[in-house]
């Protein structure tokens, strides 16, 4: 992980440190990204994500 656990080294105004889990006695998730600054993104069509995914898939296949 960079920046080691909570993100000690990384920026905390780009990278807010870490929020308790919700779940007690889950180890995994000891930590859980924080989702200070966070905005919901606008509306998609199904078309549109499908095309998105299908160049990720592409991308990621290349390489």
């Amino acid at each position: 992980m960079i920046g080691g656990r909570g993100g000690g080294t990384l920026p905390a105004d780009v990278y807010p440190p870490s929020v308790p889990a919700r779940h007690e006695g889950f180890f995994l998730a000891a930590a859980c990204p924080n989702p200070k600054g966070l905005e919901r993104p606008p509306s998609v069509e199904a078309e549109e994500l499908l095309r998105v995914l299908e160049q990720h898939t592409a991308a990621v296949r290349r390489g």
